[in-house]
């Protein structure tokens, strides 16, 4: 999103070896990233994607994302959702991999654009408890987020470290 919190986007050109010209557009809130051509081509389809990790910042050096190696994408459990839309979000689908369950909750903050002190508060959404395997969690009913609000997933190993992932379905409406 740019600083007027609308949703833009900006195709930007690396090399795999320096960094990136800047951005001509103001960016506060990064909620993906994906690559969207390679000069790799395999035919077995495990090419055509980043060789390493690529990290997009601020031109104060501040990490915004990172696209990890040979995902294409970001893998990030954060969203805001843009100014002047609503997020229904229906199901959530969490995985838990591994012989550790984890606890995986979902979070909001509201106005996210405010930055005074004292800001608000981030909020527990959901707690989906300790977790194995794969849980498909329906929403009765269809949980609504308001534009300006970061929607925070967050996962947290029994004992050890497990690798979780979130996935959700949810529609993104204009208000």
């Amino acid at each position: 999103m740019d600083e007027t919190w609308t949703e833009a986007t900006e195709t930007i050109t690396t090399d795999g070896a320096t960094v990136s010209a800047a951005t001509t557009i103001t960016f506060i809130r990064v909620n993906r990233l994906f690559v969207s051509s390679s000069g790799t081509y395999s035919a077995s389809g495990l090419g055509g994607t980043n060789e390493a990790d690529i990290t997009v910042e601020t031109t104060g050096g501040v990490d915004l994302a990172t696209i990890p190696a040979k995902d294409g994408q970001t893998t990030i459990g954060f969203y805001t959702v843009p100014v002047g839309k609503t997020l229904y979000v229906d199901e959530v689908i969490i995985g838990v991999a591994g012989l550790k369950p984890a606890t995986v909750k979902m979070f909001q903050r509201l106005d996210a654009d405010d930055t005074t002190v004292p800001v608000q508060g981030r909020r527990l959404v959901s707690n989906f408890g300790e977790l194995s395997g794969n849980v498909v969690i329906p929403y009765k009913y269809t949980i609504s987020f308001p534009e300006k609000t970061d929607i925070i997933f967050t996962g947290m190993a029994a004992t050890g470290s497990s690798k979780v992932f979130v996935e959700w379905y949810s529609i993104l409406v204009d208000n």
